[in-house]
């Protein structure tokens, strides 16, 4: 009996130290996260030259669009994670007409947001901003590369 209470004290502590350390892995990643956000707004509007005025509007629409294309990107997500290996061809048809019906409305809303976009900026500074998006991906793609060597040479 002294056993099974050892066991079920030693299995509630590995519960409560892997829990604490999957909370404290998501906060950092939130932390990550949300300073990674900070330098993307910081590069793209020193790279744009928005004003005060225009950085204030900008990333309000800018936030409203993100979000409506992540909706949109969970709900590929769900389609795509119907498919196993029991999916049927009649099945695969009819997600790839959903994901096709999907990326209609992702371009309808990457049109309607880039109007807005025009609302408020000039047309130049909306074309500086999608090539400081490019230039921020590409940033960011070269750090993850660096990184990932660093740390490869580091376990040789």
């Amino acid at each position: 009996m002294n056993n099974m209470k050892y066991l079920t004290l030693a299995l509630l502590i590995f519960t409560v130290a892997t829990t604490s350390a999957q909370l404290s892995t998501t906060k950092q990643n939130s932390a990550c996260l949300k300073e990674l956000e900070a330098q993307k707004v910081a590069f793209i509007t020193e790279k744009v030259g928005l004003t005060t005025e225009e950085s204030e509007q900008f990333w309000k629409i800018y936030n409203e669009c993100k979000k409506s294309l992540n909706e949109l990107k969970k709900q590929e997500k769900e389609i795509e994670a119907r498919v196993n290996e029991n999916t049927t061809e009649l099945e695969y048809k009819e997600i790839l007409k959903e994901l096709s019906l999907l990326s209609e409305k992702k371009q309808r809303l990457r049109q309607s947001y880039h109007e807005k976009y025009l609302k408020i900026l000039s047309a130049k500074k909306v074309y500086l901003y999608y090539e400081a998006e490019e230039q921020y991906k590409a940033l960011l793609v070269n750090r993850l590369q660096r990184n990932a060597i660093n740390k490869e040479q580091k376990v040789k």
